[in-house]
Order: C-alpha cells, then sequence, then structure tokens
C-alpha cells in the first residue's frame, strides 16, 4: 500500500460525510418516505396514522427499558472509577500497535458485557488514548481511532446484553408459540457468535494498523474534545446523552424465524443474521455516529466515513462465520 492510500481514505470519509445529514434530519426524510410508501400502496392517511399510533405505543415498554439502561450506564461511565481506569490504562501503550490493540479491545470488552457501558466510554477511551499518544509522540489519528473504538463495539450484538437474545431465553416471549425458548447456547454463546465476537476486534485492529492516516490529525488539532481529556475533575468530562436502540427484532422476529426455517436453517441461526444487519444499518446510518460524536465533542462527519471500512469487514466476517460454521 503507498503512503498516499491512507490519506485518499481520509479524504473519501470527508467527502462522504459531507453528503449525510444529521441524524435528526434523516430520521424526518424516512419518515416521509415511508409515509409515501404506505400512501401509495393503496393504503389511506387514515390507516397510516393509525398504524404509526399503534407501533408507538406497542414498542414503548422496551423503549424504557432500553432509555434506563443508557441512562444507567451513562451514570457508571462518569464515574471517578472508570475514567480514572482509562486514564491509567491510556498511559501502558509505548508504540502503535499496542495503542490501537489496548483501544480496540477494551472498547469491545465493555460493550460486549454491557452494550450501552460501551457505548458511553468508548470515545473517552478514544480520547485518552489519543491524548497519551501524542504526549509520547506516537503517531496516532484520533478521528480513525475513535471511528475504530466505535466499531469495536458491535460484538454487543453477540455479548451478554444482547437484547434479542435475552428476550427469546425468557419465558413468556412474543414468539414463544412459534419457536420456543431460545437457550444462549444456541444463539450468543454459540460457535459462530462466539468466533464472530473475537475475529471482528482483531480484524478491527488490523485494518487500524494498516489504514491510519500517514499524516495524522492528533487529538490538540480538537480543542473542545482535547479539552476532555485534560478535565481534572470527571464530572466536568461529557455525559453521555443517549437514546434508546431500536426494537428491530420486535418487528422482523416473526418474519426472520419464518423465513430461517423455510430455508432450512434454524430460528436461532436467523436471530444472529439479523444481528448482523441490524449492524450494518448502526455503521451506515448518522444515528450512533451523532451520539459518540456528542459525547467526544467532535462533529460525527470526522469519522464517519471511516465507518464504511469497518462495516465492510463486519458484513463478510458475518456472511462467511454464519453461513459456512455450524
Amino acid at each position: 500500500m503507498s503512503a498516499s492510500e491512507p490519506d485518499r481514505l481520509a479524504r473519501f470519509s470527508q467527502w462522504l460525510g459531507n453528503l449525510v445529514p444529521d441524524a435528526t434530519s434523516a430520521s424526518v426524510i424516512l419518515l416521509a418516505v415511508v409515509v409515501v410508501a404506505a400512501l401509495a400502496s393503496g393504503n389511506s392517511p387514515a390507516t397510516v396514522g393509525d398504524a404509526y399510533y399503534r407501533g408507538l405505543w406497542m414498542l414503548l415498554p422496551f423503549t424504557m427499558q432500553m432509555t434506563l439502561i443508557l441512562v444507567l450506564s451513562a451514570v457508571v461511565s462518569a464515574t471517578p472509577l472508570f475514567q480514572a481506569a482509562i486514564v491509567r490504562l491510556a498511559d501502558l501503550p509505548r508504540t502503535l500497535p499496542q495503542v490501537v490493540a489496548l483501544a480496540v479491545g477494551l472498547g469491545a470488552a465493555f460493550s460486549y458485557a454491557y452494550w450501552g457501558l460501551g457505548l458511553a466510554l468508548a470515545p473517552l477511551i478514544a480520547i485518552h488514548f489519543s491524548a497519551a499518544a501524542e504526549r509520547k509522540r506516537i503517531p496516532v489519528d484520533f478521528p480513525f481511532l475513535l471511528a475504530a473504538v466505535s466499531a469495536s463495539l458491535a460484538v454487543w450484538q453477540f455479548g451478554l446484553s444482547s437484547s434479542a437474545a435475552l428476550m427469546m431465553a425468557t419465558p413468556g416471549h412474543f414468539l414463544e408459540t412459534t419457536v420456543g425458548i431460545m437457550s444462549l447456547r444456541s444463539t450468543i454463546w454459540s460457535l459462530p457468535a462466539v468466533l464472530m465476537s473475537v475475529a471482528f476486534p482483531i480484524g478491527v485492529f488490523l485494518l487500524t494498523l494498516r489504514l491510519m492516516p500517514r499524516s495524522p490529525r492528533p487529538l490538540s488539532a480538537f480543542h473542545e474534545a482535547s479539552a476532555v481529556a485534560s478535565a481534572p475533575d470527571p464530572a466536568d468530562a461529557p455525559q453521555a446523552e443517549l437514546q434508546p436502540a431500536g426494537g428491530q427484532w420486535v418487528v422482523q422476529g416473526y418474519v426472520t424465524a419464518k423465513a430461517a426455517v423455510a430455508i432450512g436453517s434454524t430460528a436461532q441461526r436467523g436471530l444472529l443474521a439479523v444481528g448482523v444487519g441490524d449492524h450494518m444499518g448502526n455503521f451506515l446510518s448518522p444515528f450512533w455516529p451523532v451520539l459518540l460524536a456528542g459525547i467526544a465533542r467532535v462533529d460525527f462527519r470526522t469519522f464517519f466515513g471511516y465507518g464504511v471500512v469497518f462495516a465492510l469487514l463486519w458484513f463478510t466476517l458475518g456472511v462467511g462465520i454464519f453461513t459456512f460454521v455450524p
């Protein structure tokens, strides 16, 4: 790879970021598209409005559960214990591979254990590791490291707080009469799910080392983010203004389970496949990058485009592992 290729990647990321609207605008645009499509399909405005109303209240209990998860995660991530631990760990690496390995590994570990905590801590990991690397004159591009740590959070799809897997393992879930109770051994603790959870962070580490821009933008070039690293009191650090994750499985579960069985697979494998597809949307839409950027105090467009690279890795590994690994 020539030295100019990573710089071309940086220009591509900036170009792509400039094309993407903010999360609120994207939500309004997509809502308008859905309404127009529903009306064009022959539904009356009253029917469309009623469907929207019923769907909103049907998902309210799940939405409140996710809100509670994220609020508690934001509170825990702001405690002196976690803040001090990240600062101390950030001071350990002495080389670029060590910086990337530990930062990506921490992001993946936190997210695997508890996705809300990983989301709240990922920007702080990128900030403090970039600050420590800059002090040691280790060439780290802050936006790219932020994108890499954010990408590592994808393992939550097969982690201990996987919403769909936990729901399907709970007696009385909405698909029990269709697929029964799914044990965690058949979903997040199955060989393909464990392999995906290990292989993807390793792939993110290798890609980051390979594609890190040769003319890195240090943390000090981003003044508000840099101020976070020098905040003397954890209370001065940014608080995560997070919103609940979508209930994709609630909407897609029945169709996915039926489709998986129809092609000779299992509903459990269908659930895991939905996790791959779900996170492709997280990589390629601005919703989660906007939240991460808010915690890091940067414009999400500075790193959003890099997510395409990690999305390709996620998709390739997901298709390969869940197709060929029994």
